[in-house]
């Protein structure tokens, strides 16, 4: 930072380095984050790559595949999973019975490696192809992934060390009392002044300090707090002075600090507002130092931290600055695991060219002009789109892609476009995968927080089988159920499923649950309270809610009605079941779905009704229909 300063001051009105104000500043911030925002917006719906999304966020794909899934496994709370868009709502399933030659993306060889799937694949088919960049793609993933900001990271492990060695300790006291300080300084501030006040202590700030969101144009009034401020030059002259720093470390120390505050430590006249004057000021001898981030940052870099316990001083810092280190340490820890992933991809990959089973795509070629706005992580995509008249089918793992059933290449050319579920399906089929096995993958793939994965009524009434009453008479979860549950939740809370073809997606969960619902009742041999705790979990967890289904659907308002009286119309049909258990299946239909629609849509009720009078009427007819043809045939 010292050296941008220097830089700025040396360099001339059109030279390399210029000088904003903060306004112009947070100008600039905004227009950033509103284009952040459409980019965002764009991912979400689905209407670019997965490819082209890792290069507009500036992240490796392999994060996006690899580390995103890892981490979202690891988060306990669903609401906090990041979803993976792999695959679109409109996609249906490709049968590959008959295919021997196929062409894996980049998306695909990264997923079926990490279900464990990817020399299985390779062994199955005869020719498997793939772009003749991915050695370099796979380089340039494991470059960018190994030097991820690791500067900052390097920054906050010795914090972090000094935290689990308890030589830091954190605070999160309550703030309600302090809302006018926070105003003028923001929460964390405001808590350490608060704290060192009443323990007669001191709170440790670099350079001035400003109003919270005066864009760093006002300075904080903070009145008799002022004298419980010091700046971290202080902390080194005491400790020097006290002999924990030698000169050597304590010259090295105060430069750079005085650097990082702007060259405030040494400002011969200081403003009590603006900046932190160290003239009076002392380290007490007893007391806590209270550190805010950056200051904390300061001094651990310089080392005085190890310094301060040396002399008997407890150092605070407020949570919050402890959950900025972790979240920025945290980035890390999958930089191995996603180099380890990659590294096997690429032996995979040159065992199978050793046994003839890989071969390479023709390179594609775009004018100059197109190809200079496509990086590595594109140009693998831009391979398989030259030419795939040497495979009898493509896979891609990409929402934006596979909503088709085909890819059409350069020259018009098209195949089959199928993604890895249907290699899942051929693999069991083929008897290479189990299924055991295979609802073992999708399991983890849900927990992974890849979205719009098929359900199947069939795998849904299985999952549900098993499982028994908690005490509370609430269905007891697996934890397949509960993926499923924590799966669908969180796609609907982070609403991603905006796009037309979502609405297909949506409309197979409803139906899948509605199956399952009749299969629950029909099986007359399960205990009705059983029956009734299984089937609200799967209206409750697995079958949209209409208004949520159709909250991005064109004309929403004018389907909506029509749509929800078909849907309870159909609810509302009895299953073939005994009497007994249809008085408790009318009892349930009444208090779990009808209550729903009452007293607030009566209308939707009404419609129902209306519509299952005629569909009985219609029925009634066909059958006297029906039977005047079979007198007249026994007559004549």
């Amino acid at each position: 930072m010292p050296l941008i300063h220097r830089a700025a001051e040396l360099s001339k009105s059109d030279g390399p380095v210029k000088r904003f104000s903060t306004s112009e500043s947070m100008e600039i911030f905004k227009n950033q984050a509103e284009s952040f925002q459409n980019k965002n917006v764009m991912f979400k719906e689905g209407k670019i790559p997965l490819h082209f999304a890792a290069t507009m966020f500036n992240v490796p794909l392999s994060r996006l595949l690899i580390a995103i899934p890892r981490q979202n496994e690891a988060e306990n709370d669903a609401r906090k999973r990041i979803p993976i868009p792999i695959r679109s709502g409109a996609r249906r399933q490709i049968d590959l019975t008959g295919a021997k030659r196929i062409i894996l993306d980049i998306t695909t060889v990264m997923l079926l490696n990490e279900i464990d799937c990817l020399d299985t694949t390779i062994t199955l088919f005869e020719e498997v192809y793939v772009s003749p960049r991915v050695m370099e793609f796979l380089h340039f993933e494991m470059e960018k992934v190994k030097f991820h900001q690791p500067s900052r990271v390097k920054e906050v492990r010795p914090l972090l060390e000094h935290l689990h060695a308890k030589r830091i300790s954190s605070l999160n006291a309550d703030s309600k009392h302090l809302r006018g300080l926070i105003d003028e300084v923001g929460c964390e501030m405001a808590v350490l002044l608060d704290v060192a006040k009443s323990s007669k202590s001191v709170c440790v700030h670099t350079g001035p300090l400003y109003k919270a969101g005066s864009l760093l144009e006002q300075l904080a009034d903070i009145g008799d707090y002022q004298e419980y401020l010091i700046n971290p030059g202080v902390v080194a002259t005491t400790l020097y002075d006290e002999g924990y720093l030698s000169q050597e470390q304590f010259e090295k120390a105060y430069e750079y600090l005085n650097c990082v505050s702007g060259g405030t430590l040494v400002s011969e006249e200081p403003e009590p507002s603006v900046e932190i004057s160290d003239s009076k000021a002392v380290l007490p001898s007893k007391a806590p130092i209270y550190l805010d981030t950056l200051s904390a940052q300061y001094l651990s870099h310089t080392d005085i931290i190890t310094a301060i316990k040396k002399s008997g001083r407890t150092i605070v810092v407020h949570q919050s600055s402890v959950e900025e280190w972790e979240a920025l340490a945290n980035t890390e820890p999958y930089a191995e695991t996603i180099t380890e992933s990659l590294d096997k991809i690429r032996k995979s990959l040159l065992a199978g060219m050793d046994n003839k089973k890989v071969m390479f795509l023709k390179e594609g070629h775009w004018d100059e002009e197109k190809e200079s706005q496509f990086g590595h992580l594109e140009m693998p995509l831009v391979d398989i789109l030259e030419d795939v008249t040497c495979a009898d089918a493509v896979c891609i793992d990409d929402r934006c892609f596979n909503s088709s059933p085909q890819l059409v290449d350069k020259r018009k050319r098209n195949v089959p476009l199928v993604c890895t579920f249907d290699l899942l399906d051929f693999m069991e089929r083929s008897g290479v995968v189990s299924g055991k096995k295979r609802r073992a993958i999708i399991h983890k793939m849900r927990v992974w927080g890849l979205f719009a994965l098929p359900l199947g009524d069939n795998e849904l009434s299985d999952l549900l089988a098993a499982r028994p009453l908690d005490e509370n008479g609430m269905l007891l979860e697996s934890a397949e159920l509960r993926a499923i549950r924590e799966n669908l939740t969180n796609v609907h809370a982070v609403d991603v499923l905006t796009t037309p073809g979502d609405l297909d997606y949506l409309d197979h969960l409803w139906h899948t649950g509605l199956e399952a619902i009749r299969k629950l009742w029909a099986d007359e041999a399960s205990d009705i309270a059983l029956t009734q705790a299984k089937a609200d979990w799967i209206v409750d967890y697995v079958m949209p809610d209409i208004e949520l289904a159709l909250r991005h659907a064109p004309d929403r308002h004018e389907h909506l009605e029509r749509l929800s009286s078909t849907r309870l119309m159909v609810m509302l049909l009895p299953p073939q079941i005994n009497d007994e258990r249809r008085t408790s299946w009318r009892e349930w239909v009444e208090n779990k779905i009808i209550s729903e629609y009452l007293p607030s849509n009566p209308k939707v009720v009404d419609r129902a009704a209306r519509q299952i009078a005629e569909l009985i009427a219609q029925n009634m007819s066909e059958g006297v229909n029906e039977l005047r043809k079979i007198r007249g045939l026994i007559s004549s």
